[in-house]
């Protein structure tokens, strides 16, 4: 077999595989829609930490309800210590792998834009909300919703949170001992 004819089988191999993968993820977004998996209650702690290193503890409540085929998605995330707090709610909206919408932290009164893409469970992008502007990471797994926030301001404290899904039937469920999940 000659080395153009081996390049050009990778070439289609690679093309093949490409393409079914890319037929499973739409029939996958498909069947439950980008937001599908973000819907849910999750409760949890996180962590808000200031650019002087100090840390503190947070504790946090999250609510999402998705519609339109899992295609919109309306996410509550309220957290808050002793010294800090905040409420942020939006309504975000998937078109294929990119998505749109409003974020509101309603504790200090600002709202604006966000957008990201969605790839598999993970929704990343920016927020271009005044005063909360800066990039953020959801990543949802069966029994956890991860989220991190890494702030434009220096002033603002970066955040991360990790939260257990409250109610989903599978969390009755018992997991096998023995077993690392990661999500």
């Amino acid at each position: 077999m000659s080395a153009m004819h081996a390049r050009s089988r990778r070439r289609l191999v690679a093309l093949a595989l490409s393409l079914v993968l890319s037929l499973d993820a739409a029939t996958a977004l498909a069947k439950g829609g980008a937001f599908a998996d973000f819907a849910g209650t999750f409760v949890g702690r996180g962590v808000a930490k200031t650019t002087d290193g100090a840390k503190e503890v947070l504790s946090c409540r999250a609510t999402g309800a998705s519609a339109g085929e899992g295609r919109a998605l309306s996410q509550n995330i309220a957290c808050e210590s002793a010294t800090f707090k905040f409420d942020l709610s939006g309504l975000i909206v998937a078109e294929g792998a990119e998505a749109r919408g409003q974020w509101r932290e309603t504790t200090r009164g600002l709202a604006g834009d966000v957008s990201g893409r969605i790839v598999g469970p993970r929704f990343s992008g920016v927020s271009a909300v005044k005063g909360f502007a800066g990039r953020f990471s959801f990543h949802v797994g069966p029994r956890k919703l991860i989220f991190a926030f890494w702030p434009d301001d220096a002033n603002m404290p970066r955040l991360r949170l990790s939260l257990d899904r409250e109610d989903r039937e599978d969390q009755k469920q018992r997991r096998p001992r023995g077993l690392i999940l990661l999500y």
